[in-house]
């Protein structure tokens, strides 16, 4: 469009609204000439696009990317017009400045970087070789990783902004999530705070939240689920009690794993923070309390965060307060399922001398 196979020329502008386009390559020229597509079905083996991604405007309809790199710079935006567009990337390369998803992204082969991934539509990563890489942050209402995918988040300098997923993240068999780790670590006041609401991890899908923290919805992920996704991974021996975070088909931070003899997985139910539970715990807990603020999570949410080993109420330090709450619970030689706040370090269900041990072991008091 807008020129031959090699060079510029005139104004050229294709809008496919129906049928289908199939052709081993796409040039969209710099002189204000476009392929728009509102319909029908534009199957490809690359798309190049001068100056922009904005040549491409994509409104409903399908898109086959399936072979050659199509690497731009710019937004690319998917979806807009009054159908449904949906991206199929079955291989080759892909790259953009930022994505707009409006529709659905789906790629089951090749190789993506991308910068900012947002919209309201959703993101499939899967099949054996599909990877996503390099989004700088990432604002979606659903996202699935799938079979032999990978969808790394955040550049090489760590995660610009946080991860926001207002409905599901679904993590199934043998597809991994990585958090690219940050320079400095998360703070406990929100700012690098991922949010997902509802967390699904398949018996072999990997969550890596490296130095990060992530937060889900307790009503729509229960904390039962969570502990099952930090003991998954914890690896626990049997014998010894004590666990390597070397598992899977669960969450997991690479930062504790190279650091387990002091660090932990910590997950925290904001639930017990209402100064209204019994016993003083929410007291304890709460923001408002003298117990170093606690985790500061809205009681609707569960914190999971890199921590010290022993740090029971998420402020990220083990001191005192750590010791009072181990001691008002009361929980020794008790079963709980309560887990880490509960002093149940290695998640076996009960609090006794091997999560001592670890809480020695770790010496990280004070």
């Amino acid at each position: 469009m807008g020129g031959s196979t090699s060079t510029a020329g005139g104004l050229g502008v294709l809008n496919v609204n129906g049928g289908i386009l199939s052709t081993t390559k796409i040039t969209v020229w710099n002189n204000s000439s476009s392929l728009t597509i509102n319909g029908g079905t534009v199957t490809t083996g690359s798309i190049t696009t001068t100056p922009d991604w904005s040549r491409l405007i994509f409104n409903s309809g399908t898109l086959n990317l399936t072979a050659s790199a199509s690497s731009n710079t710019g937004t690319l935006t998917i979806g807009g017009g009054t159908g449904l567009a949906t991206l199929n990337l079955t291989g080759g390369k892909l790259a953009a400045t930022g994505v707009v998803d409006n529709g659905v992204f789906n790629q089951t082969a090749g190789i993506s970087s991308l910068g900012a991934f947002s919209g309201t539509g959703n993101l499939i990563v899967g099949g054996a070789g599909a990877a996503l890489a390099s989004t700088t942050s990432l604002v979606l209402p659903n996202v699935t990783v799938t079979t032999g995918g990978t969808l790394n988040i955040g550049p090489a300098t760590g995660l610009v902004s946080p991860v926001t997923i207002s409905n599901a993240l679904t993590i199934t068999n043998n597809a991994n999530v990585t958090l690219i780790p940050t320079a400095t670590a998360s703070t406990v006041s929100g700012v690098k705070t991922n949010f997902v609401k509802t967390l699904n991890i398949g018996s072999n899908g990997l969550l890596d939240i490296q130095n990060h923290f992530i937060s889900v919805d307790n009503n729509a992920t229960q904390f039962a689920k969570v502990k099952q996704y930090i003991d998954a991974t914890y690896n626990r021996n049997a014998g010894t009690g004590i666990g390597d975070y070397n598992g899977r088909g669960g969450i997991t931070s690479t930062v504790v794993k190279n650091n387990a003899d002091f660090m932990g997985v910590g997950y925290y139910n904001g639930a017990l923070q209402d100064p209204a539970n019994p016993d003083n715990i929410g007291q304890i807990l709460g923001a408002n309390s003298n117990s170093g603020a606690g985790t500061k999570m809205p009681p609707t949410q569960i914190l999971v965060r890199p921590t010290l080993t022993g740090d029971l109420n998420g402020d990220g330090v083990v001191n005192a307060y750590d010791v009072t709450l181990f001691n008002t619970f009361g929980l020794f030689n008790q079963p709980t399922n309560l887990g880490y706040q509960a002093g149940d370090l290695n998640g076996d269900g009960i609090v006794n001398a091997k999560d001592v041990t670890i809480f020695n072991s770790a010496g990280n008091f004070n």
